[in-house]
């Protein structure tokens, strides 16, 4: 079983080679690190760049897309049986992979590792400055969503049923959940801290938005979703004939 992890890069200079390096350490000789960059302004091109003579690395160029496309762009090149995203200011476990290997080999079509929530420095943050339980189930993932995208990951199988990302969904990690659980895939939960996941000034996610806005981003979400479900279930019925 081989991995492509895949990392989506922005601006991410200050804490991007200590997340490289933390992936680097578990990777096997036929696993592979895709770099998706969307125009970064700061040294983060210069920071990866000495990473590229590893064979096992590499860096694609992108401008502008959105952290969604971005992740979309690397999502596409990826060649191996299973897929790992990752974020650019976060630090793997040691036995990110590891474990990550056992729950595919046991049958996971997608996996959800829990996060250990930690500031700039790496030091974990107390409970209360953070609101997180894990939810089970697509109707407690569609109301509030569970998933971290840095903590997640698929089979390559999968990546024809959920790309490509609908433009009015906002967020991959819950489009990929939501559409594993409605296609009746094996979605796992793994409660085993894995990622240490940085929250900072300058992290996208985690966002605060007015309920208004929420409503209408889950009445889009389930759109698309009985879209996508209905266009696969017609293909499906179609092969058969």
């Amino acid at each position: 079983m081989n991995f492509s992890v895949v990392l989506a890069s922005f601006n991410g200079e200050k804490y991007i080679k200590e997340q490289i390096d933390s992936i680097l350490l578990q990777l096997g000789q036929n696993d592979e690190l895709i770099i998706t960059d969307d125009g970064s302004l700061d040294k983060t091109l210069l920071i990866i760049k000495p990473f590229l003579q590893d064979l096992r690395i590499f860096l694609f160029e992108n401008h502008s897309l959105g952290f969604k496309e971005n992740f979309a762009r690397g999502i596409q090149k990826a060649k191996n049986e299973i897929i790992i995203l990752s974020d650019q200011d976060d630090v793997w476990h040691k036995d990110r992979l590891k474990e990550t290997k056992k729950k595919f080999n046991e049958g996971a079509d997608i996996l959800m590792v829990a996060p250990c929530f930690v500031d700039e420095n790496l030091q974990i943050l107390p409970k209360e400055r953070y609101n997180y339980h894990w939810r089970s189930g697509f109707w407690a993932n569609f109301w509030k969503n569970s998933f971290i995208g840095a903590c997640m990951a698929f089979r390559r199988e999968l990546v024809k049923e959920f790309l490509p990302f609908p433009k009015s969904v906002d967020y991959h990690d819950s489009w990929i959940a939501l559409l594993g659980y409605i296609r009746k895939k094996r979605v796992v939960h793994l409660n085993q801290k894995l990622v240490y996941y940085r929250r900072h000034k300058k992290t996208l996610s985690g966002e605060s938005r007015l309920m208004k806005l929420i409503v209408k981003s889950r009445i889009l979400l389930f759109i698309q979703l009985l879209r996508r479900w209905f266009i696969l279930t017609k293909n499906k019925s179609e092969q058969k004939i």
